[in-house]
């Protein structure tokens, strides 16, 4: 994860103030909870999403908590494999909150499904 910036100067629009190492493979969505002040971040290839907490300012890196590993649950959905050869393990590619924002919901491609 990065934090930036946004400046008004033309030549660098974005001051980068932190980065962290991430904590999967293939980061390809980012979904923030103000409410919660959690980060989610779902990683395709290594098809788990990290979350970390929000930072109390943006000078300060975000922490990571926690990692679902998606693919512990894999082997127990029923997946037609025969579909796409790239269905082997889970990818997450999306994650959103429910309307009440109780729940996260998370689009995983290699099972084709909303955990």
């Amino acid at each position: 994860l990065h934090t930036f910036r946004l400046t008004v100067k033309d030549t660098h629009p974005l001051l980068s103030l932190t980065s962290s190492v991430p904590a999967g493979v293939d980061p390809c969505h980012v979904a923030a909870s103000p409410s919660l002040n959690l980060i989610f971040t779902s990683n395709y290839s290594s098809g788990n999403v990290a979350i970390h907490s929000m930072p109390s300012s943006p000078e300060a890196p975000p922490t990571l908590l926690h990692t679902l590993d998606l693919n512990k649950h894999y082997s127990t959905l029923s997946v037609d494999s025969s579909l796409h050869d790239r269905q082997e393990a889970s990818h997450c590619h999306y994650s959103t909150f429910t309307d009440d924002g109780k729940f996260l919901l998370v689009c995983d491609l290699g099972s084709s499904s909303v955990t």
